[in-house]
């Protein structure tokens, strides 16, 4: 995976935590905060986990 690409979903995964933490605060919908912030970690924690499998190799 390159550099770049690895930033990019890292920082997709960390706008879409903050948005559910916003929406959290704001008194939002369940449904909206909940999967906005799985999908935030799920992304960091694939593309992370990618990058260390392929840093081992």
């Amino acid at each position: 995976m390159k550099k770049i690409l690895y930033y990019f979903l890292i920082i997709i995964g960390a706008l879409s935590i903050l948005v559910g933490v916003f929406s959290l605060i704001k008194g939002g919908d369940f449904k909206a905060y909940f999967y906005s912030i799985f999908i935030g970690v799920v992304l960091i924690g694939t593309t992370y986990y990618n990058h260390q499998q392929k840093q081992k190799k």
